[in-house]
């Protein structure tokens, strides 16, 4: 049955415009709150309040709805349900819509799966009005869309499949975090910390086992990334998460040259020489890659100098230990407003611990027989998503109901 919005919602609303930047009182939620998707009680305001009475009508209730209004518009849309704990009173802020379900025509967790379908996305992008650094829609433009949306018994019968799609995608992420966890701390075990090096191995400067830091090129190229072997240029993120990420490129435009000296490679170790403070200095190993990809003029390619002294895995997993990376984020520096960036002089110069190769050679086999299952739980991870957005949108194309 097709509805307007305003008709399935209690009420669509933004939140109370308190002034924050104090601290203590009640929590007042803002747009970092859902930048997840979920309530993020560790990114809420503060404003001192401690007598919430005045603020009573906007204290958040179980299963309210926030949405993104205002935001770059890759994250207008995006809802978090919110679900109380014991005793917690949260003020709803300015700057997040918020929605309360008419109980007997919508459930709240269907209304959260309903924004995330393509129907809803494509009425969404007609409404929206952009800006030069940001983007936003009315809620009086949001409340006239119109969605079709079935019985309540159809409704829980759609929430319980998605659901059980959702359980096997953060049963699988879970278990991605935890190979990621044991790697740092099969490092920790065989190594200890690099810094406090408390097992005594040889120190040296990082250019004594590296023949070249080689800097990548940045032409002008388009928003989206290439894909087919189209030549590319990657982004900072393709590095910056400590695991190379390909799919982070953008394609070259027409008539710009594909200059095969800064192309990437399987075996090639990626750092990051200029970002924010706590994301330079991020280092990636290539395991696998698409051709014609360069790495741009904001990442470093080391150049191992002898791999019968040191082997480029250990480099990688040494260089993304959390103490290394302090001492990376220390190499740093930039004038006021500017991103930090890491000088060739200065990597060059890193102290870092080179344990027997031997050693290495056994910790490297144990990581790349991590990396192999890691890979397969990677897959799978991808073929449950691909496999929840399939259902994502036959359940609101009425495919996947539960028959009578």
């Amino acid at each position: 049955m097709e509805y307007k919005i305003e008709d399935l919602f209690e009420f669509i609303r933004n939140g109370v415009n308190i002034k924050q930047g104090f601290s203590g009182g009640y929590p007042i939620t803002r747009i970092e709150t859902i930048s997840t998707g979920e309530i993020n009680r560790n990114k809420m305001g503060y404003a001192g309040i401690t007598n919430i009475a005045k603020f009573e009508n906007y204290i958040l209730e179980h299963e309210d709805i926030l949405m993104s209004h205002i935001n770059s518009e890759k994250h207008l849309g995006k809802c978090a349900l919110y679900e109380k704990k014991e005793n917690e009173q949260i003020i709803h802020g300015m700057n997040l819509l918020g929605l309360r379900v008419k109980r007997g025509i919508l459930l709240p967790k269907f209304a959260i799966y309903l924004f995330q379908t393509q129907q809803f996305r494509k009425s969404l992008s007609k409404i929206v009005k952009k800006s030069v650094n940001q983007a936003s829609f009315a809620v009086n433009d949001l409340k006239k869309i119109k969605l079709d949306i079935p019985y309540i018994e159809q409704q829980k019968y759609i929430v319980a499949v998605l659901d059980s799609c959702n359980r096997l995608i953060e049963k699988r992420q879970s278990q991605i975090t935890a190979l990621d966890e044991l790697t740092q701390s099969l490092f920790l075990e065989m190594f200890g910390d690099p810094i406090q090096n408390i097992k005594k191995f040889k120190q040296m400067p990082i250019k004594n086992v590296i023949s070249d830091i080689q800097t990548g090129w940045s032409p002008v190229a388009s928003k989206e990334p290439a894909t087919n072997n189209e030549p590319g240029v990657l982004k900072l993120s393709a590095v910056t998460g400590g695991r190379y990420n390909f799919k982070e490129n953008k394609k070259l435009l027409d008539g710009t040259p594909f200059k095969s000296e800064y192309e990437v490679n399987v075996g090639d170790i990626l750092l990051t020489r200029k970002n924010t403070k706590e994301l330079v200095g991020a280092c990636s190993y290539i395991f696998e890659t698409s051709p014609k990809l360069m790495f741009s003029d904001l990442i470093f390619k080391l150049i191992i100098k002898n791999i019968t002294l040191i082997e480029p895995i250990y480099i990688w997993r040494l260089l993304n230990n959390n103490s290394m990376k302090k001492e990376l984020s220390k190499l740093a520096s930039g004038s006021s407003g500017s991103m930090p960036n890491i000088s060739k002089k200065n990597l060059n110069e890193l102290l870092i611990v080179v344990p027997p190769i031997e050693l290495q050679k056994e910790f490297v086999n144990k990581i790349i027989s991590l990396e192999k299952i890691r890979n397969d739980f990677i897959n799978s991870l991808s073929s449950y998503e691909i496999l929840y957005n399939s259902l994502l949108q036959k359940a609101f194309k009425g495919e996947l109901f539960q028959e009578q």
